[in-house]
């Protein structure tokens, strides 16, 4: 059953093995089309897109992208499989943006992280503030600097108070894109923010 292979393939894919990325991914999604939570094949469809963006294969990855909105639009809100149970509309978005980043549509990826915003909420703090981390370095590659800068003090006060390994990664990569900004006084501001977290 693909649940047991979730860990190889998040494996595979973080340290950047494209063939076995791609292979391991499409096994998956053959074995997931029996499984009846849609929320299983609409995370292996987004699985296969990144294998596929890794692999540098744009067009793939987008068709991959695209046949996992279905599913996951009709998929149960209430808990499933532990292992699946998290891969929800906002988790799918967020993915999506990170494998379009990928394959460098920006427009694309930022209305997917609008959609993980809205659909997140205010009651998910740590996961609304690793989405507007993400939101601002979309925008910053957009060269909008004032949308990053604005973006990324949203980022700070939500995720005020939150001790995590994810949040305090997106501030580390917040500061270094900061630090190329340091002409503007809101990046100063931000830079000096950030660094009294603890």
């Amino acid at each position: 059953m693909p649940d047991y292979w979730k860990p190889s393939l998040d494996q595979v894919l973080n340290l950047g093995h494209r063939d076995a990325a791609v292979r391991l991914s499409e096994e998956c999604l053959h074995y997931a089309r029996s499984i009846q939570d849609p929320r299983a094949v609409a995370y292996y469809q987004a699985t296969l897109a990144s294998a596929a963006a890794l692999d540098g294969d744009r067009r793939a990855a987008t068709a991959a992208l695209a046949a996992s909105e279905t599913p996951i639009e009709n998929a149960p809100r209430t808990p499933g499989k532990p292992w699946i149970a998290h891969f929800l509309p906002g988790r799918s978005a967020h993915e999506a943006d990170m494998i379009l980043v990928q394959v460098g549509d920006l427009d694309a990826a930022q209305d997917q992280l609008h959609h993980a915003l809205d659909v997140h909420g205010l009651d998910r703090r740590r996961t609304r503030a690793i989405v507007l981390a993400d939101l601002g370095q979309v925008h910053l590659r957009r060269d909008d600097t004032d949308a990053a800068l604005a973006t990324w003090t949203d980022f700070l006060d939500t995720a005020e108070g939150i001790r995590s390994v994810k949040v305090t990664n997106a501030v580390d990569e917040m500061q270094a894109r900061l630090h190329r900004l340091c002409g503007a006084p809101t990046a100063s501001e931000l830079d000096q923010r950030s660094a009294t977290r603890t």
